[in-house]
């Protein structure tokens, strides 16, 4: 027995051990073509391929196998009031509000990354813990969000100090730090032990490449140092728009990729699950308010706004049904307005979708940057 005990946990680490050389064997991806000028950029070659989440030797062929049959088992009413709150949302919908959802060409700003070429302790795969299937998606997560974080540092005329809300051990912010030349980078979490992994990984760096980087413990809100572009990837439901709120009032660009938007309707029960982690001012407590901005306050009540967000929380990653195309667009709803709170704020706002489409079911990106900040090539944003 004992025996059979110790083969099988030396048959899984042969096994975890085999996957993680499988997956940095990968070709890198495809490199990216920035135009001169600092404008968007064109892939050239072909794109790695994803994963297939229907093999059945995939280790989360289970899982997703249990995840479809729940969605399959939902079955919503006609005539629903998120469905209805969508039709008046498409109905008086602000007149810049498709603006804002760039072209197919403008949009795909992802910035391709050769992580083999970066220090172990920037990739999330060796640095960050992450299992290979989920490092797979990271990373390309990772390269859409340096795409507009390249534009943006690119618009400054000195270096950039870049913060990443939320960021866990630093997943985002140290690839950042290590393809974007000059930039700081501090990472923030309000739990400790991401922070010490991610002061593990600082620890790990280069000198050169350490002396630009740190870790934080602290809560969004409590930010008090100065910074010019604000990150934040799956900050949940409400801690996007404290994150959001940070940003704007410093005046600093942001690119956020929202999670969890079914959190913001929480506010109406006032319950136990309301206001039990942010935010924990007053100074952030409109953050919770739905509309958030004056123009879609015009357009959509409080109930039709937090029914578009209930609704929003769509987790399908592929293969979408019409159904879960439409609590998409209530999602993009709830996007725009946040982009329409920075816009009324003296904001230039963008969003764009991530490529390849499933490598995140929550892979709307939202970008803003203060007017006044002027871009060079005239046509990287909005």
């Amino acid at each position: 027995s004992k025996l059979s005990v110790i083969s099988g946990a030396l048959a899984s680490i042969l096994i975890n051990k085999i996957i993680r050389f499988a997956v940095c064997q990968l070709p890198p991806t495809p490199a990216f073509i920035a135009v001169s000028g600092g404008g968007c950029a064109q892939q050239a070659g072909r794109p790695l391929p994803m994963p297939d989440w229907k093999d059945r030797s995939n280790p989360q062929f289970g899982r997703r196998r249990t995840v479809a049959r729940r969605q399959s088992a939902v079955r919503v009413r006609p005539g629903s009031a998120w469905q209805r709150a969508l039709a008046v949302a498409r109905e008086r919908r602000p007149r810049h509000f498709a603006e804002w959802q760039a072209s197919d060409a403008v949009c795909h700003r992802r910035r391709a990354i050769d992580f083999r070429a970066l220090p172990r302790s920037c990739d999330p795969l060796w640095g960050g813990g992450v299992p290979p299937i989920r490092a797979w998606r990271k990373r390309r997560q990772i390269e859409n969000v340096l795409g507009p974080l390249a534009e943006l540092t690119a618009l400054l005329k000195r270096p950039a100090h870049i913060v990443d809300f939320c960021a866990s051990s630093g997943h985002v912010a140290l690839p950042a730090a290590a393809v974007l030349k000059g930039v700081t980078v501090e990472i923030n979490d309000l739990r400790e032990r991401p922070i010490d992994i991610a002061r593990e990984r600082i620890a790990a760096l280069p000198p050169a490449l350490r002396a630009r980087c740190t870790a934080r413990v602290g809560s969004t809100e409590t930010h008090t140092g100065p910074f010019d572009i604000g990150v934040a990837l799956h900050a949940c439901g409400v801690a996007t728009d404290v994150v959001l709120e940070a940003c704007l009032r410093r005046r600093a660009a942001f690119v956020l990729v929202p999670c969890c938007v079914g959190r913001l309707a929480q506010r109406a029960n006032r319950g136990r699950n309301a206001r039990s982690s942010l935010p924990k001012t007053e100074a952030f407590a409109a953050c919770f308010d739905l509309p958030k901005s004056a123009v879609w306050r015009g357009a959509l009540s409080s109930d039709e706004a937090k029914a578009l967000a209930r609704a929003g929380d769509c987790t399908a990653r592929d293969n979408l049904t019409a159904d879960d195309r439409e609590r998409r667009a209530c999602k993009t709803v709830i996007d725009g307005d946040r982009l329409a709170l920075a816009a009324e704020r003296g904001y230039t706002v963008s969003h764009f979708v991530m490529r390849p489409f499933g490598i995140t079911p929550k892979n709307d990106v939202i970008v803003g940057y203060p007017s006044e900040w002027i871009s060079p090539s005239g046509h990287v944003f909005l």
